[in-house]
């Protein structure tokens, strides 16, 4: 029996496991806009969303609010409908102009340790309606003009130094507006690998190598 051959294939099997562990163990949090408190969709306008906050026009921040077509304002008709995964939220569902002060801004913030991060990422898709941009802690992810559809793709890798220990905040700038319909709507999230699973990539592997190869029969 060739025991180095067959060490070599069960150690090729555990790495395998190991990073389905790591992916399956992941931490992954929901930023989509139109969300309560407990991360489920929104259905009902004029609701405040339990995580997005906004620039108001008397000054100070607060809520964004979830709109639909049940509101006075209204959602515009080419707006891509609310759901499942997010919806449009705005300054005031039940006013037709929220785009009179603009540059404003949308707020969503989390907090990382420091261990976490060097390998945290997000991904998603956004629309807004004018015009804006995304981005994370001042980096510019995407700018936009008019997405009604809401699948222009966002991104910031692990490592792209976008990243900082303790508070971050992805922000929604509009930044151009006719002060009719005005809204943004994301979908994504904040995803971190479990430290202990990356510990077992890192250090686990080799040092099972290192004692296979003492096993082996000369």
């Amino acid at each position: 029996m060739n025991v180095t051959a067959t060490y070599t294939r069960h150690l090729a099997a555990a790495a395998m496991l190991v990073l389905g562990s790591a992916v399956a163990e992941a931490s992954v949090l929901n930023l989509s806009t139109g969300l309560d408190a407990s991360d489920t969709l929104i259905t009902l306008g004029n609701t405040p969303d339990a995580h997005w906050t906004v620039d108001q026009p008397a000054g100070g921040i607060a809520p964004a609010k979830v709109v639909d077509a049940t509101n006075t304002g209204g959602a515009f008709f080419a707006w891509a409908a609310n759901g499942p995964g997010s919806s449009w939220i705005t300054i005031d569902p039940n006013s037709l102009g929220n785009g009179s002060g603009t540059p404003f801004s949308y707020y969503r913030s989390f907090t990382l340790a420091a261990s976490e991060v060097a390998s945290a990422s997000i991904s998603g898709v956004w629309g807004i309606d004018d015009s804006g941009d995304l981005k994370l802690n001042g980096n510019l992810l995407s700018s936009l003009v008019a997405d009604y559809s809401a699948t222009t793709a966002f991104s910031a890798a692990a490592g792209s130094g976008f990243f900082v220990a303790g508070l971050n905040t992805l922000t929604i700038t509009m930044t151009s507006s006719d002060n009719v319909w005005e809204a943004v709507r994301l979908q994504g999230a904040l995803t971190v690998p479990e430290p202990s699973m990356l510990s077992l990539l890192i250090f686990g592997i080799p040092l099972a190598r290192r004692r296979g190869r003492q096993a082996t029969p000369a």
